[in-house]
């Protein structure tokens, strides 16, 4: 990404001031259909609020993973999403 931090893929602000990743502690302690759901409302954020924060190809990749995190999720857990 041309010496820019990592705004999109696991970017360093989301760890806190630990080893765990804000999206993966909420992956193993929501529930299946809460955990769709929290992904789902942030590609929304990300598409609402498109050009009025970051930049706009930066808000849409952040759409995108979240919209790919939770189908990825779906697809290894089909027997909790018939």
């Amino acid at each position: 990404m041309g010496g820019k931090k990592e705004a999109v893929n696991h970017p360093a602000h989301y760890n806190g001031d630990s080893d765990y990743e804000c999206i993966k502690v909420l992956e193993a302690w929501l529930a299946p259909a809460q955990f769709i759901g929290f992904c789902r409302g942030s590609a929304i954020k990300y598409l609402c609020r498109l050009g009025k924060k970051d930049e706009m190809a930066q808000e849409l990749r952040k759409a995108a993973w979240y919209a790919s995190r939770a189908a990825d999720y779906i697809d290894s857990h089909p027997e909790k999403f018939p």
